[in-house]
This record gives structure tokens, sequence and C-alpha cells, in this order.
């Protein structure tokens, strides 16, 4: 029958559903000084229920659902069942975070001489600091007033002394 999946696939694509919002979170998050998209950083999805009214069938040894449509619409709501799960999601490894902020970042490249003479230059500068996990350090991109950006700077997350 057209229309019907297994019940693990459900769960699966779900799952994955799940696993990608995060990702998208995670990404969101990394690319924008915090508080820029008016969410926590350390926003995470971390468990969901499903709860899915269909039409169950034993075959092959297994359960396959049948989506509700207008062919099923008129069967009698005891031949619907409800599918109900809890996904938890667990970290895979530890998601590392800077040990200097944003603001630190953002002081010590408007003190370089080169970034004070674009300052005096165009005015006031647009600095945005992204933190790169994997790397250990934060991308600078200093823009004038208009946005083209005129460097883009890398910093070592380590503390300076």
């Amino acid at each position: 029958m057209a229309g019907e999946i297994k019940v693990e696939d459900l769960l699966g694509e779900f799952g994955q559903a799940i696993h990608a919002a995060q990702l998208r979170l995670n990404r969101q998050s990394q690319e924008k000084p915090p508080g820029a998209t008016g969410l926590p950083t350390t926003l995470a999805i971390s468990e969901t229920d499903l709860e899915v009214k269909m039409l169950f069938e034993e075959k092959l040894g297994g359960a396959v659902v049948h989506p509700v449509s207008r062919a099923t619409a008129d069967a009698p709501a005891a031949a619907f069942s409800t599918l109900r799960a809890k996904i938890v999601a667990v970290a895979e490894e530890d998601v590392r975070l800077p040990q200097r902020s944003p603001s630190d970042i953002r002081d010590e490249v408007v003190k370089r001489p080169d970034i004070a003479r674009l300052a005096k230059i165009f005015g006031d500068l647009q600095v945005t600091t992204t933190f790169v996990p994997d790397a250990a350090r934060w991308v600078v991109d200093v823009a004038e007033p208009a946005g083209a950006v005129l460097r883009s700077i890398q910093v070592n997350d380590g503390k300076t002394p």
C-alpha cells in the first residue's frame, strides 16, 4: 500500500529532524554574538515527545503505519492507534566553550594600531566576533559603517598575559 512506513523508519526520520534542528541552533549560536539571536547559546533540544494518530498494520514480521488520509477519515475512531515516543538526546562530546568573552576579543582588536587607524579614516567600525570551537579561535570581522569588511582577523582564544 502506498504511503506506508515502518515504525522504526518513522522514528528514525523524526530523530534525524531533531538532530538537524539542534545542529542549526548550534551553528546560529556560533555565527552570531551571544544575545544577537535572542536565544541562549546553551540552548539544546534534550527531550522531545511525539504523538501521532495512525493506522497500524502487522506486515512482514514488523509494524507499519499508514498516514491518516481522506480515504481513511471515514474509518471509525477505534481503528486509529496512537504512537507515542519520547526522544532523549545525549551529547556525544562536550561542547568547547570559549575562555574569553566576545567583548574581551572586541576590545583587544579595536586597540590594534591598524584598526585604530581605520577608525580614524572611516569613523565608527562594526566589529563582529565569532567563536570557532574546533580551532579554539575567534574570527573577528571589522567593517566600515556601510558594512563593507575591511579586515578579517583570527584571534587565539587562550588567555592573554
